[in-house]
């Protein structure tokens, strides 16, 4: 399963210019100085490598339930989307001030439910936007049949989105 869109989202002070990684389905966001705060958004079982121009002597993450973090060095954290939710990573210098809280919003992973929603049923405008910790369905189907079965696929496909 793979992702076309790049993910962008600013740090208080910082910016993040999203970089596309070639392995793992992760993407990779480069810490720069210098934009508004935008919360970070992660796909459940997905990974986003944040690299950061700054050290950083700690990390830390409100709620690791939904989001697990590792260090990779002292200017890379690997973060995992685990559930769907919202959370707060915490980064700290080396003399203990506060370089960003960063909010990660962990969204269901809906690409691979996309994927078989349009195999199964070509030529049906349906989209599947996000929506707090669910999914929507949206568009026109051609019969009652087709909306019966887009509605059992979204009920089977996301009890894993």
């Amino acid at each position: 399963m793979t992702t076309s869109s790049l993910l962008r989202a600013g740090l208080f002070g910082l910016a993040m210019a999203s970089l596309s990684v070639p392995y793992a389905s992760a993407e990779s966001l480069q810490v720069m100085k210098g934009a508004a705060t935008a919360p970070l958004s992660v796909p459940m079982n997905r990974a986003v490598v944040v690299e950061s121009d700054t050290p950083f002597a700690e990390v830390s993450i409100a709620n690791p339930g939904i989001a697990d973090i590792s260090t990779l060095s002292l200017r890379s954290i690997y973060i995992l989307g685990i559930t769907p939710g919202r959370t707060t990573m915490t980064l700290l210098s080396a003399d203990g001030k506060l370089i960003s809280n960063v909010e990660i919003h962990v969204t269901p992973d809906i690409a691979e439910f996309k994927e078989r929603l349009q195999q199964i049923l070509p030529g049906e405008t349906i989209e599947v936007p996000t929506a707090n910790d669910g999914i929507v369905l949206l568009g026109t189907v051609s019969s009652a049949v087709k909306l019966d079965r887009a509605l059992d696929l979204a009920k089977l496909g996301c009890q894993t989105c």
